[in-house]
């Protein structure tokens, strides 16, 4: 099928744009190896690691994490009746972006990245370690303590999904197309509908959201490595 040069061009340009937000973004990220950092978590409090809504927010967010959809191909098909194109994929991006919404939008949801950090961000280096609920030691593989560059590098981490998302075009998306309908956003939904540019946008943005993921995988690692319970059989 041959693709008329000018959406194939429009298709170029919104998955370049999409890259460009997450490349700046990323230089947010500081330089620490990641790979071979193992986790421990202790603690000497007669406490409980974590409260009952706590394992049940970082379960939630886990489960959420690892369910994440993610679109790895973009086909404009041609309509049979009409001879125009659209997007194949657009109900699957509709969707994945609804899915996407309540780690890195919704700030008010339990499991939105802000306040899974802040879960476990205390954790590291308290400064009553013998008194603390939960503590959480980042070492490498000869055992040295990296603890604090770590938390700078998942703090780093942070900065750059807050600089992605600032660049995102989410506040529309969520709020005037997919969520709602909020009347600031009434004239371009509608307008952006109709001549066909709001299939660019929401392809866009969930290429930023998939990067998303990734700039969070080191924060999953650490939430995951907390011992909540799995999923029980049927």
């Amino acid at each position: 099928m041959d693709i008329p040069p000018q959406i194939l061009a429009k298709l170029r340009k919104c998955k370049s744009e999409a890259h460009e937000i997450l490349k700046e973004a990323e230089k947010k990220i500081s330089d620490f190896e990641t790979d071979k950092i193992h986790l421990t978590v202790s603690s000497s409090s007669p406490l409980p690691i974590m409260s009952w809504e706590e394992q049940a927010q970082s379960l939630a967010f886990v489960v959420r994490y690892e369910h994440l959809p993610e679109i790895n191909s973009f086909v404009a098909g041609r309509h049979p009746t009409t001879g125009r194109y659209y997007l194949n994929e657009i109900d699957q991006i509709r969707a994945a972006l609804n899915e996407y919404r309540t780690i890195f939008f919704n700030r008010n949801d339990g499991i939105f990245y802000g306040a899974i950090t802040n879960l476990y961000q205390k954790a590291f280096n308290p400064a009553q370690p013998d008194k603390a609920p939960m503590q959480i030691v980042a070492q490498t593989a000869s055992g040295q303590d990296v603890s604090s560059e770590y938390l700078k590098h998942l703090k780093s981490r942070k900065k750059a999904i807050n600089d992605a998302v600032q660049n995102s075009d989410f506040n529309f998306i969520y709020n005037g197309v997919l969520q709602h309908a909020d009347a600031q956003y009434a004239m371009q939904m509608v307008k952006q509908y109709t001549d066909g540019s709001l299939a660019y946008l929401l392809l866009k943005n969930v290429i930023i959201a998939q990067g998303l993921k990734d700039f969070l995988s080191e924060h999953y690692k650490v939430i995951n490595v907390l011992n909540f319970p799995r999923m029980g059989p049927l």
